[in-house]
């Protein structure tokens, strides 16, 4: 595997570069980000046999916009308290089904709130040299994110604040239910009067709290700054350029190769759309999948698993990518670990059943160096990031080749 690489990095930083300078940031459905998908199809088209741009139609203010409705279902849930608690009751059980269903199972449960907007998923494909026995897709998305001021602050410790909030609608919930029993059964000590209020009216202090920290999430998990997206994710795009250019020259024997840059990652909404049109088509091609997301910097990592999209990967393909990884003798071993504070496009892939992972770039405390910020510029991307994300990308197509061809020796 010879890679020149002074060529590959500085085309994989150029284009980088030229992204964010002639375009800039890339909201899902927007027009900025449809300009970065012709931008990757025009680089796809230099090096693919195939090239397709499929697009789809997605609310992309959905997945995180639950974090105002939620707010406001708490708000109301407080107002109902103290008159009709079983219309608290019912709007906290609203709130809860949109964030399982939304955040933890990506259903698309709130998007009917929000507005239609329509994205694009880009990808070409490089066959093999003699008859195909797998495909190894190499992907990314080319859509950037706004500013999360929580997680910039507080980085890995921001799954806490979420994890207190999940725990004190918990307890709302418990107070609402308390309340309504208390009511029924005629409890007396939840009837005891204290400066003329019940004993039970005072339990309004804990849905309070509640939607106050649920109010906080929404000012300071979600900002309207947006980013230039070097690191998240266009660094995975360059590598996906890279990828297709080395193998556009340096086919596999068995093995096709297929680059992919997805639409409205943001919102999780177009690897899915990619996932539901082809997965019984990719089922039967023995596919591989690797996302590269925000590895432009940091220490690679391969995820096991993303708690928040309760979706685990394919221990197969990660502990096979780790093995390409040691060959590569980087400075630092790879691990293998779970992501706990966001999701990639991975997620779709696994949820299908098919074997998948993503590479991420994390910090010595676990968290991505460069994630949902304003500093994520093409200046912060480590050049030795992208040629090694690039030689994981082909060490691994190559093991994957390398293993079918020792199959078909068995046959």
């Amino acid at each position: 595997m010879k890679l020149d690489e002074k060529a590959y990095v500085n085309y994989m930083f150029d284009f980088v570069k030229r992204v964010c300078t002639d375009i800039g940031p890339r909201p899902g459905t927007s027009e900025s980000e449809f300009k970065a998908g012709q931008m990757v199809k025009k680089e796809y088209d230099r090096f693919c046999d195939d090239v397709k741009v499929e697009p789809f139609t997605c609310r992309p203010g959905g997945f995180l916009g639950i974090l105002s409705v939620i707010p406001v279902l708490q708000i109301l849930a407080v107002v109902f308290y103290l008159w009709f608690t079983w219309a608290s009751v019912l709007l906290t059980i609203l709130a809860l089904l949109c964030y399982v269903l939304e955040m933890n199972h990506l259903r698309e449960f709130a998007d009917p709130l929000f507005r239609k907007g329509t994205s694009a998923n880009v990808y070409g494909g490089i066959k093999a040299k003699g008859k195909a026995k797998a495909t190894v897709i190499i992907g990314a998305h080319h859509d950037s994110p706004v500013e999360f001021p929580i997680p910039i602050r507080w980085r890995a410790k921001s799954t806490r604040f979420i994890t207190v909030i999940i725990i004190t609608i918990g307890l709302v919930f418990v107070v609402y239910l308390a309340k309504i029993i208390g009511e029924y059964f005629s409890l007396f000590y939840l009837n005891w009067m204290v400066l003329g209020f019940r004993l039970f009216d005072f339990l309004i202090v804990v849905p309070i709290i509640g939607a106050i920290l649920t109010v906080a999430l929404r000012l300071g998990l979600k900002s309207s700054t947006q980013t230039l997206g070097a690191n998240d994710n266009l660094s995975g795009v360059a590598v996906t350029l890279g990828v297709a250019e080395y193998f556009s020259k340096n086919r596999a024997k068995n093995t096709d190769v297929l680059v992919i840059s997805h639409g409205c990652e943001e919102c999780m909404r177009g690897s899915k759309r990619f996932v539901d049109r082809h997965w019984k088509e990719l089922e039967k091609k023995n596919t591989y999948t690797i996302n590269f997301d925000t590895a432009g910097v940091g220490r690679f990592t391969i995820v096991s698993e993303e708690k928040i999209y309760t979706t685990k990967h394919s221990q197969e393909i990660c502990k096979m990518l780790q093995d390409s990884a040691a060959k590569l003798h980087l400075k630092y071993p790879v691990k293998i670990e779970p992501f706990t504070m966001g999701g990639t496009d991975s997620a779709f892939y696994s949820k299908k059943g098919l074997k998948a992972t993503s590479v991420i770039g994390l910090a010595k405390d676990g968290f991505p160096v460069v994630w949902h910020n304003r500093e994520d510029t093409p200046e912060r991307l480590s050049k030795d990031n992208l040629y090694s994300m690039l030689r994981l990308a082909v060490q691994f197509v190559a093991d994957v080749d390398q293993l079918v061809q020792e199959e078909k020796r068995q046959y």
